[in-house]
């Protein structure tokens, strides 16, 4: 197996992360900050994900709205920062669906904003954009796993308005030498994950019933199998990437292992006292998902020596607890 390249430790790196006080960009600002590396950030609201908190008087937080063209460039002409780390956007596809037009002014306009500021005003920073890996969309089984060359079939305006931003990032890394490269991200998940998302939803759900509600699951298809990534290792690949992925390229990033949700509900019911009755509920269905998602990372762990660390059984105990602790603290 080839080995992690580590992150070179760099006092003089400057990190700017949009998106900074959320699910993500918490935990890799912890870790850039656990490194020396100076970090500033952007966010639509000033407010840390839950869990977070202690981050607030370490890290200067700009607020703005990637629609504000000229509010970037100006944070960025002032920040002047080594590395650039673009993780903000609509992440909802239920929300995407219902205000379409928010998704591409956010999703695409506001990538495209970001990167003219980049080429505007600190051009030899380095920018890991980070896409989804829904813009494959439901690509045949006989293609086997997910690579970076598969066609693309976006769904959603979600994924439509990633992929634009995506292609358009590509682009000017080729026409106009950015230091840019893209990374399309799956499933992943961990404490501090808001509960739009399935197993952050259930685990939330478990703590409930822990905490003297109704030991009620309420799902959607729990026959699909999907590829989860704990936002630990998501963030080490974002960091090896940052090191050593070519601008102008795009790379997978997911465990490279498929779970179906019911033996992923499974498990976080068995760290439960509770027994639940699960039910399935319509509006938690959606048609345009496919039944599996297998990916192919070859491309990441062989240009950076990338590779999980963490165990799915681990990462389940993980959200599990955190979501106890919310409900502790109230």
């Amino acid at each position: 197996m080839t080995p992690v390249r580590e992150s070179r430790r760099v006092p003089s790196r400057k990190a700017l992360i949009t998106g900074i006080t959320g699910f993500v960009g918490s935990h890799l600002t912890e870790s850039l900050l656990a490194d020396g590396v100076a970090v500033a950030g952007l966010a639509r609201a000033p407010q840390w994900a839950a869990g977070a908190e202690h981050l607030a008087d370490r890290v200067k937080v700009h607020v703005v709205e990637l629609s504000d063209a000229e509010g970037l460039s100006q944070i960025v002409r002032d920040a002047q920062p080594t590395e650039i780390y673009h993780l903000a956007g609509l992440a909802s596809v239920p929300v995407s669906i219902r205000e379409p037009a928010l998704a591409w002014q956010v999703n695409f306009l506001g990538s495209q904003n970001m990167y003219a500021a980049l080429e505007q005003e600190a051009p030899s920073a380095r920018l890991l954009s980070v896409s989804s890996g829904t813009v494959y969309g439901k690509p045949p089984s006989a293609l086997g796993p997910i690579h970076e060359r598969t066609p693309f079939n976006p769904t959603t305006p979600y994924s439509q308005s990633k992929l634009a931003a995506d292609l358009l990032g590509l682009q000017w890394a080729h026409e106009r030498g950015l230091q840019l490269f893209v990374v399309r991200s799956f499933n992943h998940i961990g404490p501090r994950q808001q509960g739009e998302f399935a197993l952050a939803d259930f685990a939330q759900q478990i703590a409930a019933a822990e905490g003297g509600a109704a030991a009620v699951l309420r799902c959607g298809d729990l026959s699909v199998s999907r590829d989860f990534l704990d936002v630990r290792d998501v963030v080490r690949a974002y960091r090896t990437l940052m090191d050593h992925a070519e601008p102008g390229e795009a790379y997978n990033l997911a465990s490279g292992e498929t779970h179906t949700l019911q033996s992923l509900v499974d498990r976080m019911i068995a760290e439960s006292k509770k027994k639940f009755e699960i039910v399935q509920e319509a509006s938690r269905l959606r048609a345009e998902d496919p039944d599996v998602i297998r990916v192919d990372t070859t491309k990441l762990r062989r240009q950076t020596g990338w590779a999980p660390t963490i165990p799915i059984e681990r990462t389940l105990r993980d959200v599990l607890d955190y979501c106890r602790s919310l409900r502790r603290r109230g």
